[in-house]
């Protein structure tokens, strides 16, 4: 599974929503996909609903539960080729996947994990709105010399994550919020060591989580995790 098909799902489901069940037999549906899947004959289960916002676009997001025994991948591309959609997926050998489906007027953002914590495979189908992505104001500031490379907004938790890319050293990092944070009007819960790489900070009912990672090529990885006091 990737890492970033983790990240996802930690974000989305943390906490664990859901538990086995019974599956039935496969039976598949036509027709345009008119912006969805038609999940009416995939052997799983759907656990929740929400919406999100993914670098300046809103997403109606669906997720589903399908036993470790169900070729997920193979049943999303099979189902979404037969409602019309071109698909493309990456398949990681541990069993996630990656991908998109594709036709006029929209698109699908396929996400499948499948985490041996888990009690079963997960499948995220991202469905975003079309048009111009608006600009999301964020709650802490970002790090002033790095590349935003994911930003999402769960707007039912009022959850904010970001990731980004910076060449300067996690030290640097570190001591830039241990400043930012203190004037922004957070306090400190936990910081570790500089080097550490992770600090938590609480502002009211928000708490920051800030992690700094280095990266095999020298860059450092930059995570912000703002959520409702009380991890």
């Amino acid at each position: 599974m990737t890492g970033r098909a983790k990240q996802i799902g930690v974000l989305i489901l943390a906490g664990g929503l859901l538990s086995g069940g019974a599956f039935g037999a496969v039976f598949r549906t036509g027709g345009n996909p008119k912006g969805r899947l038609n999940a009416v004959g995939l052997p799983w289960q759907e656990a929740y609903r929400t919406t999100m916002t993914v670098n300046g676009r809103r997403n109606d997001v669906v997720v589903f539960s399908a036993r470790y025994d169900e070729p997920v991948a193979v049943q999303l591309k099979a189902q979404f080729e037969l409602q019309g959609a071109e698909v493309h997926m990456a398949v990681d050998p541990q069993g996630g996947a990656m991908g998109t489906a594709r036709w006029e007027g929209g698109e699908a953002r396929i996400v499948v994990v499948g985490a041996s914590d888990l009690p079963n495979q997960l499948v995220y189908l991202f469905y975003p709105e079309q048009g111009t992505p608006r600009s999301v104001k964020a709650p802490v500031s970002g790090y002033p010399r790095a590349n935003i490379t994911e930003q999402v907004v769960n707007e039912d938790t009022g959850t904010f994550c970001s990731t980004a890319i910076t060449a300067d050293s996690v030290e640097q990092v570190q001591r830039y919020y241990q400043e930012i944070m203190a004037q922004e009007g957070w306090s400190p819960l936990l910081s570790l060591p500089l080097g550490g790489g992770i600090s938590w900070f609480r502002k009211g009912e928000k708490s920051c989580c800030i992690l700094a990672r280095p990266q095999d090529n020298g860059e450092t990885t930059v995570t912000l995790l703002v959520r409702d006091a009380g991890f």
